[in-house]
Order: structure tokens, then C-alpha cells, then sequence
């Protein structure tokens, strides 16, 4: 990977801006499109952070785990 110091400025233009963005050099010529990092990503319209904080519980306490065997003989298959 190659890493590429930019100034504060640009720096604060890229935090900014919408993706794609685009980079272009003194002529025109694209030089590279990028989407820029979320630092903090959102939640999806109707999902408010109680709920999203209980998906992650859920998450890191799977509770049991079941066979594909089990769930076809739970389902009848």
C-alpha cells in the first residue's frame, strides 16, 4: 500500500466532499477515484442506537449453535 501525505486543507476538502472523488491532475488527466473513509458511520433510517447496541449483545452471545441437520429436522424436511 502506498500512503501519500496530503495537506490539511486537501485533507479537509476530501472529509467533505461526496464520493466518488475524483483526482485530476493540472490538466484534466484522472489520476485516481476514491471513496473516502466513514470515521463515524450512520444508522439506518429507523434503527435507533438502543436497538443497533442490542444487535451487537446479540452478536458477541450467539447462544446455541444447531446443525444444518437439526434445523431441517425442525423445519420437516
Amino acid at each position: 500500500m502506498t500512503e501519500i501525505m496530503v495537506s490539511d486543507d486537501l485533507a479537509r476538502q476530501i472529509a467533505g466532499a461526496s464520493p466518488p472523488i475524483v483526482f485530476v491532475d493540472g490538466s484534466g488527466r484522472r489520476l485516481a477515484q476514491i471513496t473516502p473513509i466513514d470515521p463515524e458511520p450512520t444508522l439506518p433510517p429507523g434503527v435507533s442506537p438502543e436497538y443497533w447496541a442490542e444487535i451487537k449483545r446479540r452478536f458477541e452471545t450467539p447462544g446455541e449453535y444447531v446443525t444444518f441437520q437439526q434445523i431441517r429436522d425442525r423445519l420437516g424436511w
